[in-house]
């Protein structure tokens, strides 16, 4: 059984999800409900849950600061939200879990099975830790959670060198030589990456870490080759936005 907290501001929301979980998921116990981030943290801090559902975007302070107020987290978080690509993307790539508005029941059923299972010994702070990382504007140490084993495992985005499609999959390559190949889309990637400095899709397999750009050949085929030793050969129809792309990174003030 898992004692479950509903935080959302919309009454409709909580009483949809509530309804939801008792159909569907009868282990969950719903131990309390809450219409903001300060009403949500006193029931977390009183009833202990297990798992909590929280909303994202709220009037009065959004999930995210909810998780800022703890210094431990002892709970399961499934977020919950309409679709926000910059949210969705970091909670996405920090290994946690999250539910898009309309909620799909299945889904719903999958991400609770997920919290069930989880191994207790899992750091869940780390976890959120790095997401609030990733999310914050100004951090230039974001790193990528990949599944390892078993085990959850951190990529710091500025040691990686590139990264290739195999269809479904991609391959990350570390500046190190260290490749891992992962359960995530480029497309998936090239969302997560978007708000990188530095990090430039140029063609439909690729993207390169334009800090470790050695040099780049213009011509009839525009290539760029890394610091790493890779040359890789742009696309006719990115030409301009990585010229673009690679021409503001090389410029942009160094920091001291």
């Amino acid at each position: 059984m898992l004692n479950a907290i509903i935080i959302d501001d919309e009454h409709a929301n909580r009483e949809l999800i509530s309804n939801l979980l008792e159909t569907h998921c009868p282990f969950v116990n719903i131990v309390a409900t809450a219409d903001g981030v300060e009403a949500g943290y006193k029931e977390i801090l009183e009833k202990k849950p297990n798992l909590v559902f929280l909303d994202i975007q709220m009037p009065n302070g959004n999930g995210f600061q909810l998780l800022e107020k703890f210094h431990e987290i002892f709970f399961d978080i499934i977020f919950v939200t309409s679709y926000d690509h910059y949210a969705v993307s970091a909670i996405k790539f920090s290994a946690l879990d999250y539910l898009l508005k309309p909620i799909d029941i299945s889904e719903l059923k999958q991400a609770v099975d997920k919290a069930l299972k989880k191994a207790e010994k899992e750091n869940k702070f780390q976890l959120y830790e790095n997401l609030l990382n990733n999310i914050n504007p100004n951090s230039t140490d974001k790193k990528m959670a990949i599944r390892v084993k078993n085990n959850t495992m951190f990529i710091e985005m500025s040691k990686v060198s590139y990264i290739q499609a195999d269809g479904n999959y991609s391959n990350i390559y570390l500046t190190t030589g260290t490749k891992y190949y992962v359960a995530k889309t480029l497309k998936e990637i090239d969302e997560f990456t978007t708000d990188l400095k530095g990090f430039i899709r140029i063609n439909k397999s690729i993207i390169i870490n334009s800090s470790l750009c050695e040099n780049y050949q213009r011509g009839e085929n525009y290539t760029i080759a890394l610091k790493t030793g890779e040359t890789f050969e742009v696309s006719r129809r990115k030409k301009n936005e990585v010229i673009d792309k690679l021409n503001a990174f090389m410029n942009q003030p160094k920091r001291h």
